[in-house]
């Protein structure tokens, strides 16, 4: 909520020109959380946000938004047999690039994406 520590962090943008300033702010952790926000938005008859990380910039209404923050959503997994990657909504691309090659090389590549989508599958390189 606003005047809380952790609703300021969680609505720090990169532009200091900018100010974000939704009526509520939930930090999720799972896709269960985006779930249970949701819902509470839509029994209010708020408007729901999504942030991300990096320099996206969403600007809600301050009266009437619920903003969801997925910057806790950075799990990269692989599957190593059908070669793609899933990536959390909140990761960055050096939470990608970090992770071990499933064919031995050092980086994912992405010049071999299927989707510029968080949260969609990666082919590896």
């Amino acid at each position: 909520m606003p005047g809380d520590i952790a609703y300021e962090d969680e609505c720090r943008l990169f532009n200091l020109l900018r100010v974000l300033a939704p009526a509520v702010v939930v930090g999720v952790t799972s896709t269960d959380d985006v779930a249970a926000a949701v819902r509470y938005a839509s029994g209010r008859r708020m408007t729901v946000a999504v942030r991300n990380q990096g320099h996206q910039v969403v600007l809600p209404r301050q009266d009437d938004t619920l903003l969801i923050s997925t910057r806790r959503l950075r799990e990269v997994t692989a599957d190593a047999e059908r070669h793609t990657v899933r990536v959390g909504a909140g990761a960055t691309w050096s939470d990608v690039l970090a992770r071990p090659n499933i064919s031995g090389s050092p980086r994912w590549s992405a010049r071999h994406r299927t989707s510029v989508s968080s949260a969609t599958r990666w082919a590896a390189g």
